[in-house]
């Protein structure tokens, strides 16, 4: 298996592991895209660069006309929401939106997720849906949230020195940061990281924006042991 870029450098482009298999999968290749800030190039590449016969479906709730989204891209104005949101409102669970769709019991591909900071309060709901998810492409944001902002700030601290500093299991577990939570969580479900880097164009002092891609191994990686700490 290999990576390849999909998509323009910098903005807009994401990392796949082995595209080939998502060339293989034909019609049943399923693409979801939260994010897309009129912006579809990621989603275009795929169409161009992986597989034409694809299935993409992009969400943004702050999209009301897409201007810019291409032939073949379904688009869909909700935002990636908690298990429970009020009625009306914009935002879905995963869950709900893969019923919405008709997409229970099937396979994601790709899910792609660009939310501006709501990955930190929505990720522990992201298994909660009755789909399988093949490969992740997060960004990862810090401080995009003012009422999270001491939260995830100290927790990108805690994870670049707390641990080298104090040694493992030095944070008391109730009081964990949410980022060393987030990455905990999917590291439980068998997805494990093949790319990271940062986005540059938007990271300043605390508000850092970092791209991760995860790939899922239900049976682990041998030799390398299924913890965020690893």
């Amino acid at each position: 298996a290999r990576e390849e870029r999909v998509g323009p450098a910098g903005e807009g482009g994401k990392w796949l592991c082995d595209p080939n298999r998502l060339r293989a999968r034909g019609v049943d290749c399923l693409i979801c895209s939260v994010g897309s800030f009129d912006d579809f190039s990621f989603e275009e590449a795929i169409t161009r660069d992986v597989s034409s016969a694809r299935e993409i479906h992009a969400f943004d709730h702050t999209v009301s006309n897409p201007r810019n989204k291409p032939c073949g891209v379904h688009f869909h104005p909700w935002g990636l929401g908690r298990a429970r949101e009020p009625d009306g409102s914009d935002l879905k669970s995963l869950a709900d939106i893969v019923v919405a769709l008709g997409h229970k019991g099937r396979t994601i591909d790709v899910l792609k997720i660009d939310c501006e900071g709501c990955e930190w309060s929505t990720y522990g709901s992201w298994f909660d849906a009755d789909v399988r998810v093949d490969e992740m492409l997060v960004e990862i944001h810090a401080g995009t949230i003012d009422s999270n902002l001491n939260e995830i700030h100290q927790s990108w601290l805690s994870l670049i020195v707390g641990e080298q500093l104090f040694g493992r299991g030095a944070l008391d577990p109730s009081r964990e940061p949410v980022a060393k939570r987030f990455f905990r969580r999917l590291y439980d479900e068998n997805f494990y990281i093949f790319h990271k880097e940062p986005n540059i164009k938007y990271s300043r002092l605390h508000k850092m924006c970092v791209e991760f891609a995860f790939i899922r191994f239900d049976g682990g990686i041998e030799g390398v042991e299924n913890s965020p700490n690893s």
